[in-house]
């Protein structure tokens, strides 16, 4: 065991589980980590030639969270049982050390040891849960504020924060009660529910488009039915991920969303039909025609709908189904997307449905300067004031706003700033770091987002840019005023690859490093 705790690497959370769990624990590991917490696992943490005890009574040693995941592996297993050793639970617990049980849904209550049964604990299904992530975020969170608010010992640094982990990196859908979110954007979406039209984000990846989704359809959102006039209580959203669901026959579609439904009913939940016309008349049934004042607006949110163009002999008879649902009773959807629904890539005729052309279009793109300094000067809800006007500068010019790369470049920027303080900051260093993390997004975005003739004008933007060639940049940006140009240009500056849809020709220092790399 490591007996100076100050020489001893520091974890958050320390990750006890059984090997045969790995599946479950390796997502939840992953989970943990993009929500940059730190954590002492096995799997990376024990090498060849460490003696095992040595290692787990050293991540202990530095952990601020000791997390036990129980299943019936687990409760089974000699590390697992030696670890949840009452005397060694005892120990932990003098160090201040937090027990966090996660129970996985093979087990039963009485199965589970009694010093762990005592406390609250987290139950999760085997293959992992957004929701019950959530939930655990959420206590971990409540537990770092309760001893924030209870410590008196004082930041090492002169960063003020109550942050003990780095608050920056979460991904897959931001928790709705950390999403920034674009307040006009959010407005305009209520406005057309509040008049039963249907809504149809589009956006590419990583723009946030499920983190809006889920944020519509948490009690975040009550303010802003307020500020409408409007009671939130009169709407019931569902969610549907199009994810799970791609590669299906079409006729799979309805009943689905009908499954969706039947969990939000207030009453005993009935098994909807699995079929496509008795589903379909289910929801009717639910959610009563237009003229019926006493029901429920269901709002059905649909993610990922490029998926549904995947689904098996889908045809236009589907979407026709779908809109009269839309144009009679107390249905409305909204489409998340990367394309706009016109441009789907369905069979001849299938687009022809009338469905593809009731919708108000909202396009997700690069956050403007209101939004950044939200993320980054409250990155939880939580007021973080740490960083400098010239922080905020460096942040933009090295992500474009893109809201992905500002997590990861904030990330980033944080991780130095509790080094450093406010002293003078080497944002070389930062760049080499950010780009490490960054380079399999710009990847991706090169070859899913980014056609052959963005490529092409981008490599002259970058060649003129390169040889700081005036008169060719300003040729450029004249060209860019053409109809096809423009397009390009306005397309590119919604990515955060390049300045906005007029003026100079910039890129973000990010963008521009990985084209050079490339060239």
């Amino acid at each position: 065991m490591v007996k100076d705790a100050d020489v001893a690497k520091k974890w958050l959370i320390f990750l006890s589980h059984s090997s045969k769990d790995k599946q479950f624990v390796d997502w939840l590991h992953d989970k943990l980590r993009s929500a940059n917490l730190e954590l002492w696992y096995d799997k990376y943490e024990i090498l060849v030639g460490d003696s095992i005890l040595e290692k787990i009574y050293e991540g202990l040693d530095g952990s601020e969270f000791f997390l036990v995941v129980l299943s019936k592996a687990a409760v089974a297993s000699e590390w697992v049982k030696r670890e949840l050793e009452p005397k060694t639970l005892e120990e932990i617990e003098k160090k201040k050390v937090v027990v966090l049980p996660v129970v996985l849904d093979d087990i039963t209550s009485a199965d589970i040891p009694p010093f762990i049964r005592a406390k609250k604990h987290i139950r999760f299904p085997g293959h992992g849960s957004e929701e019950k992530f959530s939930e655990l975020m959420d206590s971990i969170d409540q537990h770092v504020k309760r001893r924030d608010l209870t410590s008196t010992d004082k930041p090492s640094s002169n960063v003020q924060t109550s942050y003990s982990h780095n608050p920056f990196g979460l991904r897959g859908g931001v928790d709705p009660k950390r999403c920034v979110v674009h307040g006009t954007l959010v407005r305009s979406i209520i406005d057309r529910l509040l008049t039963n039209q249907s809504v149809s984000i589009v956006g590419a990846r990583m723009l946030g488009k499920t983190s809006l989704l889920k944020f519509l359809a948490s009690t975040q959102v009550q303010p802003y039915f307020l500020r409408a006039n409007a009671d939130r209580s009169a709407f019931q959203f569902v969610y549907v991920d199009m994810q799970e669901h791609s590669g299906q026959h079409w006729s799979q579609f309805v009943p689905q969303i009908a499954q969706a439904m039947s969990s939000k009913l207030t009453a005993e939940p009935t098994s909807p039909p699995d079929t496509h016309k008795e589903a379909l008349d289910w929801i009717k049934t639910i959610v009563g025609r237009q003229d019926d004042e006493e029901k429920h607006l269901w709002v059905i949110m649909i993610d990922e709908f490029d998926k549904v163009a995947e689904l098996y002999d889908v045809n236009k008879q589907l979407f026709d189904h779908l809109r009269a649902l839309s144009q009679h009773y107390n249905v409305c959807f909204v489409i998340a997307s990367r394309q706009k629904l016109i441009n789907l890539p369905f069979q001849e005729g299938v687009s022809s449905s009338p469905f593809f052309n009731c919708y108000n279009e909202e396009f997700l793109a690069r956050w403007d300067e209101s939004l950044v300094r939200s993320l980054m000067q409250a990155p939880l809800g939580r007021e973080l004031d740490c960083f400098s006007e010239d922080d905020f500068d460096f942040m933009s010019e090295l992500t474009g706003n893109h809201p992905f790369l500002l997590q990861i470049g904030c990330s980033k920027l944080f991780i130095a700033r509790k080094k450093i303080g406010s002293d003078k900051i080497d944002y070389g260093s930062i760049i080499d770091d950010f780009m490490q993390s960054a380079e399999s997004f710009y990847q991706y975005y090169w070859k899913n987002e980014i056609m052959n003739e963005d490529r092409t004008w981008l490599e002259e933007c970058r060649r003129a840019i390169s040889m700081n060639d005036p008169a060719r940049l300003e040729a450029l940006q004249d060209n860019s005023h053409d109809r096809k140009n423009k397009t390009i240009r306005i397309k590119l500056a919604r990515l955060g690859l390049v300045s906005g849809d007029d003026g100079p020709i910039v890129f973000p220092t990010g963008f521009k490093r990985y084209l050079d790399s490339i060239s």
